[in-house]
This record gives structure tokens, C-alpha cells and sequence, in this order.
């Protein structure tokens, strides 16, 4: 069976947040933080590279690191690099710029600039943009640029609290003209759109800019992407002009899909969301991450399919685990049971469902020998495991491995129709639980427990059912 893009689409091992999607040479890269698996902060390693060829976007490839912390020289604490962009500038070479500077005052944060001949070779030190006469109103972070038809570079950054420790909330997002060498700034800052503290637009209300700052030309119009003040939500803003003004267009993805369809619950462990849009071979994809590990220092990228009207329109996309596959995944073959796409309590609320919290089952992974394994845990009586979506061709078994200490029922929905399972587990090695799927279409397919317990799950296979006369 040919290999699947699932979600997240990188290695399950591997944390790449705040992903900017970038085409070149018919190859989608992807440029973005670098979390480690339970890290106690944000974005702990080093810049990696990851690329797949556009005409198969389930085939990864590792590019290796492409830029270290120690490469900046103004960076010998080793201090935190966050959500880069990379475009090639006028000069055919590329150039990354990136925010760094967490363990210092704000008034030292700083967005920088590298510079490589190739999309992920190794990146060298090239600059810093000089933007400290404005960072009161504007912080400068999380970069993003874009290189305009007629040569024009332009680059988005700000913060939706500005320096919170000195109680200055600042203004918002901000956008300035850099000249060819991609570095000297040629104008004042502009405004973007404004944070919640300087908003006075009614059509923003609950939408102000917070942070992760991201543009891209689409038709002839400028496409500001951001995260809005609830975190979890990527929103967009349009404008005809690349500084501006910026009128809201509306929600392009919940990491929590609040919001989708009229959904007032979260179905996700919700927490800060950061990502971009990009077209290949005729799709609009929107890029995203979500939250593990009970924490907001171990996100992973994901992405899904987007429509848009003739009109330019973005609508809501909704989380699922087949994301950049051309379809439904295959009812067929093993599965891990992290790609779940939503995983929730039921009696959860907006503040119960944070990626902060400790209670609820969640997504983790645990070292043996050498040996990562993913799996979901704490799955109890009220959890929700949601798969989307999923393509059946009849009756077709599953099985389910599983280990904790739970008696009760193990139920799979699909259609509507449910397949009980039951349960009487107490030990520490992985069982597996059996069952069977009758159904012929595509699926949404969700894991539910009733019973006393709490227990993990590892992976779920299907197998074909042979055919009775």
C-alpha cells in the first residue's frame, strides 16, 4: 500500500511548530521552531529542515539542522530561536529571519537575519534588522516577509501584549519596508491590525492580533495570516496594498476546531496556534500545530485542506488526521493512535481543555531502550477519540493495543453504528482488543470507554474480513 500523509505529516518523533509552508523548485519546505519532546520551554533545538516533493506531499525528507543557536553571534546564552520565514530575496540567495531573546529584558529582543544559496543548506549569520526605535509600540517578533512582484520587500512582525512586564500592552502587528540587501529598514512602522488593548474595529471584536505574523499575495490581494487574541485560531486579513489598511476576513482553523460549524466546545487540548497558507497543484493548504504532553513546549505541525471562493474567501478548515493525503486514509494496514484529530473529555469546557492542564486523557510519548513509543493516555469513561476521516470497503475487523488497569466497554463508532468491545485489563504490557467495523463509505471513526479505569492506546490496525456465502 502506498504510503498515507497523515497528521501530524512529520515523523511522530519530531516538534515543528509555527510552520511556514514555502514552495521552491516544486519542492514544499517547511520552516519553523524546533520543540523537543517534554521540554520545560519553548522551542529548545536548533533550526531543522524538513521538504517533499509536491506531487506527493506523504514523503518527507530530513534535511538535517540548518541553523544552531551558537551560529548567531549575538546568541551566546543559547537563547530560544522562534518561528522563522524563509523567501529568496532579489539576489537569488535565501534568507531566514527569526525572533530570539527570551531570557533577556523585551527591549533586547530582536528579529535577525541569515542568509544560505540553498532553501535547507546551512545557514550563516547575515544581520539584525534595526527595529528598536518603535519596539515600544511594536515588539518585534515573529517575523514574516514578503519579496513583492515589483522587488519591494516588506516585512510583518509585533506582539498582541508588547512588553508585559513593564505594563506597556504596545499596539499590535506592524509592517515596514526593508531595502534589496534584506536588512535595512526604509520606513516607520505601519500598523497591521491592532491588539485587544488598542482595537476599536467592531468587525475584530474577539479576533484582535496577538502574535505569529504571516502574508502572502494572492490574486493581486495581500493576505495577512495571524493568531488572534483567543491563541488558538489562525485568522486573515485583506488589503490591496502590502502595507495596508487590512480589513478581517475571518477564522481559517481552531487547534481546538472552536468555532467550525457553529462548535462552541473544544474537541482539541487547545493552547497558542501559529501556521501559513500555501497553494500546490491547484489546493489551498492551511498549516497549523497542535498540543501533547500536557504542555504548551512540545506542539507538532499538522495541516489540512482549505476552500476558498471565487471570491478570495477562506471557510473554516477542520482538523482531521488524513490532512495532506488526497483523500480519506485506507480502512487497511496499522495506524498509530496519535493521529487522532480530536481528542477530548466530554464535560470539557474552553478553560478545563487548555494544553496546560493535568487531568484528561492526552497525547505522549515515552523512551524504552532506545525506543520512542506514541500512544494516547489516561483514556478513561467521558474520553473522546476522534479519527477523520477514514475509507471502509465493507466489513472489516480491528484491533485495538492497549495496556492500564480498566474493566468496562471499549466502543468504536463509525457511521453511527457502534462496535462494544469489552475490557478487563491489569497489567503493564500492551493487549490487544478485537472487533469488527460493518460499513461501506467514508467515516469519521471514534474510540469511547464506559467503565471503571484508566488505560493507554498505542496503535489500531484493520484487517479484511473474508467473504461468507
Amino acid at each position: 500500500m502506498k504510503k498515507q500523509a497523515v497528521n501530524p505529516y512529520l515523523p511522530l518523533d519530531e516538534y515543528v511548530p509555527d510552520g511556514e509552508p514555502r514552495v521552491f523548485d516544486n519542492r514544499l519546505y517547511i520552516f519553523g521552531s524546533h520543540d523537543r519532546s517534554h521540554g520545560n520551554r519553548f522551542c529548545m533545538n536548533d533550526y531543522v529542515g524538513w521538504s517533499a516533493p509536491c506531487d506527493n506531499l506523504a514523503d518527507w525528507r530530513y534535511e538535517g539542522v540548518i541553523y544552531r543557536k551558537t551560529d548567531d553571534p549575538n546568541n551566546p546564552e543559547k537563547d530560544a530561536m522562534y518561528a522563522p520565514d524563509v523567501v529568496k530575496g532579489p539576489d537569488g540567495r535565501y534568507y531566514m529571519f527569526y525572533g530570539h531573546g527570551s531570557r533577556k529584558p523585551p527591549e533586547q529582543w530582536c528579529i535577525n537575519v541569515a542568509v544560505c544559496s540553498t532553501p535547507a543548506g546551512r545557514y550563516q549569520y547575515y544581520g539584525r534588522i534595526e527595529l528598536s526605535p518603535w519596539s515600544e509600540s511594536y515588539f518585534p517578533f515573529d517575523p514574516a516577509v514578503l519579496v513583492d512582484e515589483d522587488g519591494r520587500v516588506w516585512l510583518y512582525y509585533g506582539f498582541g501584549s508588547g512588553d508585559w512586564r513593564k505594563g506597556n500592552k504596545g499596539r499590535g502587528g506592524a509592517v515596514v519596508e526593508l531595502a534589496p540587501d534584506m536588512l535595512t529598514v526604509l520606513s516607520e512602522p505601519g500598523a497591521t491590525l491592532p491588539n485587544k488593548y488598542t482595537n476599536t474595529d467592531e468587525t475584530l471584536q474577539g479576533h484582535a492580533f496577538f502574535e505569529a505574523s504571516s502574508i502572502r499575495k494572492i490574486n493581486g490581494k495581500y493576505y495577512f495570516i495571524y493568531s488572534s487574541q483567543l491563541s488558538h485560531e489562525l485568522c486573515y486579513a485583506t488589503a490591496d496594498a502590502p502595507d495596508g489598511p487590512f480589513r478581517y476576513r475571518g477564522v481559517l482553523i481552531s487547534n481546538g476546531d472552536y468555532g467550525l460549524n457553529g462548535n462552541t466546545v473544544f474537541r482539541n487540548w487547545w493552547g497558542n496556534n501559529h501556521g501559513s497558507l500555501v497553494e500546490i497543484e491547484g489546493t489551498w493548504y492551511i498549516f497549523y500545530h497542535r498540543h501533547t504532553q500536557q504542555s504548551a513546549f512540545s506542539r507538532q505541525g499538522c495541516a489540512e485542506k482549505i476552500t476558498m471562493s471565487e471570491k478570495g474567501d477562506f471557510v473554516q478548515a477542520e482538523c482531521t488526521s488524513c490532512g495532506l493525503n488526497q483523500g480519506p486514509l485506507l480502512a487497511k494496514g496499522k495506524y498509530s493512535a496519535v493521529i487522532a484529530a480530536n481528542l477530548y473529555n466530554g464535560a470539557d469546557t474552553s478553560e478545563s481543555i487548555c494544553c496546560r492542564r493535568a487531568k484528561g486523557t492526552y497525547f505522549d510519548e515515552e523512551t524504552a531502550q532506545g525506543v520512542r513509543t506514541h500512544m494516547i493516555k489516561r483514556f478513561g469513561s467521558s474520553a473522546h477519540a476522534v479519527y477523520k476521516y477514514f475509507l471502509f470497503e465493507g466489513e472489516t475487523g480491528i484491533q485495538i493495543r492497549i495496556k492500564g488497569k480498566a474493566k468496562g466497554v471499549f466502543t468504536v463508532i463509525v457511521a453511527g453504528d457502534k462496535t462494544d468491545i469489552p475490557i478487563d485489563i491489569q497489567g503493564k504490557e500492551w493487549e490487544s482488543i478485537t472487533g469488527v467495523i460493518r460499513f461501506q463509505g467514508e467515516s469519521a471513526m471514534e474510540f469511547l470507554y464506559s467503565g471503571t479505569g484508566t488505560f493507554a492506546i498505542r496503535d489500531f490496525g484493520f484487517t479484511e474480513r473474508e467473504a461468507h456465502s
